[in-house]
């Protein structure tokens, strides 16, 4: 997708989930609901850096960890690969061997390039801290959300959904699979291909974010989708029903 291409498709995505997401963000404490650990490596952390991912509450942990981890991977006397290998572990990610490959898939983002489409979960940690609000994680549990906010606030058959990527998740990757929800609404599916979906995801966020001065840091957004994956799974155990003809 060229440019214009690009920002047209997202002011249609925008224009059917800033509504919802908007009503969702003012219905929930993020501050609470936002529980993801942080395991601190006195090695990575100076002291007064643990001190400021020490609070009772995880949100605020992860959000000056965000700032933290960007400032420090601006630092060329740092160890990058040490702090790669933090991030990946921060997202609880088992395998990934790719960290020769991690500069790479950075420099091609500033040409609108995914190498990795397929390991977008793991590369896409890693930019969201080295490209503060720039750039933001993808993984199976936003673009599930996303998807399922895009099924249930859209009324056309003129869009495309968000590829979901593979999920320890067994709730999103077994039992309530969104492609399978998808293609049991008898509707024409497609799913934006693997040159574009990532970019149209961080442009998307950006554009809600920046018309919704409630989130202070757009990377709040992504934080949000995130944090909702149970109720939407609640929603969609409530509302998906099959039932078969005789």
């Amino acid at each position: 997708m060229k440019t214009k291409e690009i920002e047209n498709e997202v002011n249609k995505l925008e224009s059917i989930l800033a509504p919802c997401i908007n009503k969702i963000y003012d219905n929930i404490n993020l501050e609470e609901i936002y529980t993801w650990p942080i395991e601190i490596n006195n090695d990575i952390f100076s002291k007064s850096e643990r001190d400021n991912l020490s609070n009772d509450n995880m949100f605020i942990n992860n959000v000056n960890l965000k700032h933290i981890i960007n400032e420090k991977l601006k630092d060329d006397n740092f160890n990058k690969k040490d702090l790669y290998k933090w991030i990946i572990k921060w997202g609880k990610i088992r395998k990934f061997e790719q960290y020769d490959n991690v500069d790479k898939f950075l420099d091609k983002l500033k040409e609108n390039i995914n190498l990795f489409p397929n390991t977008i979960p793991s590369f896409s940690k890693i930019a969201s801290f080295k490209y503060l609000n720039k750039y933001f994680i993808y993984d199976a549990h936003v673009s599930y959300v996303l998807n399922w906010l895009l099924l249930k606030n859209n009324y056309n058959d003129d869009i495309k959904y968000f590829p979901i990527k593979n999920s320890e998740n067994r709730d999103i990757s077994r039992k309530y699979n969104m492609d399978t929800i998808l293609t049991l609404t008898n509707k024409k599916i497609e799913y934006y291909d693997n040159k574009t979906f990532y970019f149209l995801y961080c442009k998307l966020i950006q554009s809600i974010t920046k018309n919704n001065e409630k989130f202070n840091e757009p990377f709040y957004l992504e934080m949000m989708l995130f944090s909702i994956l149970k109720n939407v799974i609640d929603e969609i155990k409530d509302k998906v029903k099959i039932s078969i003809d005789k």
